[in-house]
């Protein structure tokens, strides 16, 4: 429908064009291209290339090989030795990988706004969040908190992985997190030390250490 514009003294009659309503989609992996109403599809590619992402943290997998993750948003980046380039592995969510950790076949990673909590990687296969067995796998637990920042990542002497982290926005008394990657089940304790949080993990004989602020 079309419809004319306001009209001034002086000026030229124009007209606007309306569209059905249309709403467009931005979330998760990919943007998705808006739709209509009336179930068609309209894409606008765009030759802008954008900024280049810096990296956040760096980790060696359990097989010698080098991976990162850029900030915001999270890509998982390999590199490719014998063609000495880096490889994109996946989009793992909006935020970055806070901490990484190798251990047994597995490179285990804890995010802030990632697409769970924490996740469990298994080099050997290339990313893939479809089907019944996806890669990495998404751990997410009751009371866990996309903003939180797991600044410390360690095993600890049970077998278990330890967490620490500065608390989500608007929060006092970041977690102690303890991950059983057997069973993927997971305790938190907050306030550790009241109202502060936990940015430092260390195991000394068979005890684990912790650092707050």
């Amino acid at each position: 429908m079309e419809r004319p514009a306001h009209r001034r003294p002086g000026c030229r009659r124009a007209r606007t064009q309306t569209h059905p309503p249309r709403r467009a989609h931005a979330g998760g992996q990919r943007p998705h291209p808006p739709h209509y109403r009336d179930g068609q599809v309209s894409e606008r590619p765009f030759d802008y290339p954008g900024n280049l992402l810096p990296f956040f943290r760096i980790a060696f997998a359990p097989d010698g090989t080098l991976y990162g993750s850029t900030v915001l948003p999270i890509h998982l980046v390999r590199y490719d030795e014998s063609r000495r380039a880096l490889a994109d592995a996946g989009d793992l969510g909006g935020g970055e990988i806070y901490s990484l950790l190798a251990r047994g076949d597995r490179l285990l990673m804890a995010a802030y706004a990632g697409l769970a909590p924490l996740m469990s990687f298994d080099p050997s296969r290339p990313v893939s969040l479809r089907g019944d067995a996806p890669n990495p796998v998404l751990v997410n637990y009751p009371g866990s908190d996309s903003g939180w920042r797991p600044q410390a990542f360690i095993d600890g002497p049970d077998g278990k992985v330890y967490a620490g982290a500065i608390a989500g926005y608007g929060r006092l008394g970041g977690p102690l997190t303890i991950w059983d990657t057997a069973t993927n089940t997971v305790e938190q304790f907050h306030h550790v030390v009241r109202d502060q949080s936990v940015n430092s993990l260390a195991v000394w004989k068979k005890a684990w250490r912790c650092g707050r602020t």
